[in-house]
């Protein structure tokens, strides 16, 4: 993922039409597919709770979240204009290398090959991320109308409670006394016979 970010950033520094103008256009649209993920689950986790009468709170957010922001999505990709869709963009430009034909803002063929790059790329990873959050929220549908209709079938599990044998300094720095009581927390092994 780190190496992904910095490719980004090295694109934007050494390609003005790539790097930053390859991210932002799917930015928003991933940003609001993971809200869509975030309201699945939790509605989801209200159902299977049994708050089943309290899932419409995250429910009705989810519903419109998700049709605007997959409508938006679809839009992006398939438009038949230019200047929205991603594939037709992809599409114009290429017909304009194939002519051997600059078009604006790009100001040579190097230009016209990243933004058919940025492009296609943008296209494909926004289809993908609205594929995975389609199959994000059939599933939690298909779990959510499961535990209505069989909630013997749904379990939910939690581990078992644990009491954190973990301190935390009162100070920045832990005090001997402190160190002490975390090393005997953790029953720090003894060091070699004679040591």
């Amino acid at each position: 993922m780190c190496g992904l970010w910095g490719y980004f950033l090295w694109v934007g520094v050494h390609e003005p039409l790539g790097g930053i103008n390859q991210l932002f256009p799917i930015f928003g649209i991933s940003n609001q597919l993971l809200a869509a993920v975030a309201l699945a689950v939790c509605t989801t986790l209200l159902v299977k709770s049994g708050r089943l009468k309290w899932a419409w709170i995250t429910g009705i957010p989810l519903a419109w979240d998700a049709t605007v922001t997959l409508t938006a999505s679809y839009q992006k990709v398939f438009s038949s204009d230019p200047r929205v869709g991603f594939f037709k963009q992809r599409s114009v430009y290429q017909d304009g290398i194939d002519r051997g034909e600059v078009i604006a803002p790009a100001k040579s063929m190097d230009d016209m090959h990243t933004i058919v790059t940025n492009s296609t790329v943008d296209g494909a990873l926004s289809a993908v991320l609205a594929l995975l959050i389609v199959v994000v929220i059939v599933d939690a549908g298909r779990v959510c109308v499961r535990h209505i209709r069989r909630p013997a079938l749904s379990t939910l599990s939690e581990a078992r409670y644990v009491e954190s044998k973990i301190t935390a300094p009162a100070g920045l720095f832990p005090t001997r006394e402190e160190k002490e009581e975390a090393r005997d927390a953790i029953g720090t092994p003894a060091g070699p016979a004679g040591g």
